[in-house]
């Protein structure tokens, strides 16, 4: 009788519970080359899509952003931010498990992207 309540209580650790439904598998970050190669758009934006700089790509003055299945997602920002991402149907979505992350942590990719494109980042 034992036996059967622990393998009873085992099906339902395993067949019942909640699982996380998210299909994203992020694996270690890209590195910067490898982002600004995937990406088709790299660019400094407000929180509100206003694009400040540029690095890739040719975004419009002021953007809109989508959201993504996968972190990082853009429209979840409050901050000014560092973005990689591609464009779809007219939203700005960010690469899935990339890089996209606020400004103020991302001095490093923005050190590392000037030296990659030999420009600090245009205005739009």
């Amino acid at each position: 009788m034992r036996r059967f309540f622990v393998v009873l209580a085992l099906a339902f650790v395993v067949f019942l519970l909640p699982r996380d439904a998210s299909a994203c598998q992020c694996q270690p970050m890209p590195s910067v080359p490898a982002e600004l190669a995937r990406a088709e758009y790299v660019f400094v934006a407000t929180a509100a899509g206003r694009v400040l700089r540029v690095f890739k790509g040719k975004p419009p003055a002021q953007v809109k952003f989508g959201q993504s299945d996968c972190p990082p997602d853009a429209t979840a920002a409050k901050a000014t931010m560092l973005f990689y991402g591609y464009e779809a149907a007219g939203q700005f979505i960010a690469e899935p498990c990339g890089r996209t992350r606020p400004l103020a942590e991302a001095s490093a990719d923005v050190a590392e992207l000037t030296a990659l494109t030999g420009s600090s980042g245009s205005p739009p």
